[in-house]
């Protein structure tokens, strides 16, 4: 995870709010210093997606 963030929830709440990227935190999972990415969209919007989130973590590297 890009220092700066707390958790995995931090984490995934800064990108939906930077991006519009909705990821599931860790803490959900037991693991909360990491996040779970969803890939049931269509290939599109999933790649989209992951731009997004790419663009974010070299804001956040």
């Amino acid at each position: 995870m890009p220092d700066g963030f707390a958790s995995g929830q931090s984490f995934c709440e800064a990108l939906v709010r930077e991006e519009s990227v909705l990821l599931a935190p860790g803490d959900a999972f037991g693991v909360p210093d990491r996040f779970r990415i969803g890939f049931g969209l269509a290939t599109a919007e999933l790649e989209t997606g992951l731009d997004r989130l790419g663009a974010f973590l070299t804001r956040h590297a």
